[in-house]
Order: C-alpha cells, then sequence, then structure tokens
C-alpha cells in the first residue's frame, strides 16, 4: 500500500497557505521553518516604501475541522502541549499562536506572551481576533513596539 496524504496534511497546509495569503497581501514576508520545534512561522515585516524592519515574530499554527468554541462562539479553546507554553512565556521576541478551523475557512490569533494566563495549557482565543490584513499590520506593530529601543 502507497502513503497517503491524510485530511490532516490538507488541513495543516491550508493553513499555513491562509496566513501566508494575508502576509503577503500586507506586503511582509511569511518564511516557513523548516524543523518545527514550536514555531511554523517566521515572520518579516517591511516599512511602507519597502525596507525591512528590525525583529520578527514567530507563528506556531494549529488547524483543524473541529475548532473548539465556547461561549456563544466568542472563544475557541485550545489545549497545548506545556512545553510550547514554557518555551513561548520567556520568548523575547513576540509569539502568535494562531488557529486555523478549516470547516470555516478562517483563523484566530493571539499573542501569547500578552495572554493573562500565559502557561496554562488551556488557551482560550477570541473570535473577534481574525487573521487578515488589519490583523497583519496591527502584529508588526506590536512587534515594531516590543522592540522599539531594543538595538537603538
Amino acid at each position: 500500500m502507497r502513503k497517503r496524504r491524510t485530511r490532516e496534511h490538507v488541513v495543516s497546509d491550508l493553513s499555513v497557505n491562509h496566513v501566508e495569503r494575508f502576509v503577503l497581501r500586507a506586503g511582509h514576508v511569511a518564511d516557513r521553518v523548516l524543523f518545527d520545534y514550536g514555531y511554523d512561522l517566521t515572520l518579516r515585516t517591511f516599512t511602507d516604501d519597502g525596507q525591512i524592519e528590525q525583529g520578527f515574530l514567530y507563528v506556531q499554527l494549529k488547524a483543524s475541522d473541529a475548532v473548539n468554541y465556547i461561549q456563544n462562539e466568542q472563544f475557541l479553546s485550545l489545549r497545548m502541549d506545556r512545553r510550547d507554553a514554557e518555551l513561548w512565556r520567556v520568548e523575547q521576541v513576540p509569539v502568535i499562536l494562531v488557529v486555523y478551523d478549516a470547516s470555516k475557512d478562517r483563523a484566530y490569533w493571539l499573542h501569547y506572551q500578552t495572554y493573562e494566563n500565559a502557561g496554562d495549557v488551556m488557551v482560550r482565543i477570541p473570535t473577534n481576533q481574525q487573521i487578515d490584513e488589519a490583523a497583519i499590520e496591527q502584529l508588526r506593530r506590536m512587534k515594531n513596539e516590543t522592540l522599539k529601543g531594543t538595538w537603538q
């Protein structure tokens, strides 16, 4: 019997593609991480006139056909690997957790270090934080504020 491409593989690739499209439309670059040790993408940003900016963001993607929505779909709930939570909590650059709902073709984001329960294995992500071009620009501004003065 030959190897099969599973639905899980398809959904995982769709999640990367979903985020990459919005990053590219916003004028930035998402580099895929070859070896996944807690990060799937590195997001590099550029000024309005196309100059690369200092720093980057890490993005970790989680994808599913059956996302666990709670509280009248105001949030989604996700169980994380404790090892990831411990790494992200102390990371010096912003870590963005993205959950992709393949059944709705939507993705939601959370800036992990600012999450009040960072370190917990259960995470609640607001569903009003959808990935789109405006969200990418918000993440860019947040990254620039986080790194402001670091290299000056």
